[in-house]
């Protein structure tokens, strides 16, 4: 196996899905044919599979359950449905394809890094030094307030202990919001009328959900 294939399912299998515009920027110079071969290799080797359930017959990617063997836990070859579709890919968007150097962590990375952090998705962020962040991605029904007091909430349990406590007074521990793009000027007011962002940092970000990738990538 190339390096290059090792490395596109270390990817596939830490994000749980992936898209060909995604594999394109991370691993395929501009002047390339782009993933399609390689895609078409790793599936017909059964280590990837096609998951077409995305609008205008849009595919995404996952590992099969040879390709977790020795990589990931095989639940990570499970079909993505519902608020688990737009969860990862929200995440998988956030970390990939906004500007900025991002990695969803595995939690025996977080583990390292912050012992006591609680469960959850965490990012790295390479912003001005280095910042963790805790994600919650909303769904479609979620209210503002309820968003907000999920965070609010996060950020007081947090905060209790010690270490956690410094982190976040020097925003280097922070929480990021995910929301399709009709929703962040919404979550953007709620945040800021609740003054979350005074005692730690809060960011909403917009993502595509399952239904409006296909619109952000024609941004």
């Amino acid at each position: 196996m190339e390096d290059r294939d090792g490395q596109i399912l270390e990817h596939i299998g830490r994000y749980r899905l992936t898209l060909r515009p995604v594999l394109d920027r991370l691993f395929f110079s501009a002047d390339s044919s782009g993933c399609g071969n390689v895609l078409t290799r790793l599936i017909s080797q059964g280590y990837v599979q096609a998951r077409q359930v995305l609008p205008r017959r849009r595919c995404y990617y996952q590992l099969t359950r040879l390709g977790t063997m020795g990589r990931v836990p095989e639940s990570r070859a499970r079909l993505l449905r519902g608020q688990a579709l737009r969860t990862w890919l929200g995440v998988l968007w956030y970390c990939c394809m906004h500007e900025g150097q991002r990695r969803l962590l595995e939690p025996r990375e977080l583990d390292a890094i912050l012992p006591t952090a609680p469960k959850g998705i965490h990012v790295a962020e390479a912003a001005t030094g280095y910042r963790v962040l805790r994600v919650h991605v909303v769904g479609l029904k979620a209210k503002a307030g309820y968003v907000a007091r999920k965070v609010h909430r996060d950020l007081r349990a947090t905060a209790q202990d010690a270490t956690l406590a410094a982190w976040i007074r020097n925003r280097d521990y922070g929480f990021v919001i995910l929301a399709e793009r009709p929703r962040v000027r919404e979550l953007v007011d709620r945040i800021n009328r609740e003054r979350l962002g005074e005692s730690a940092y809060v960011a909403v970000v917009p993502v595509p959900g399952p239904h409006s990738v296909q619109k952000e990538l024609s941004l």
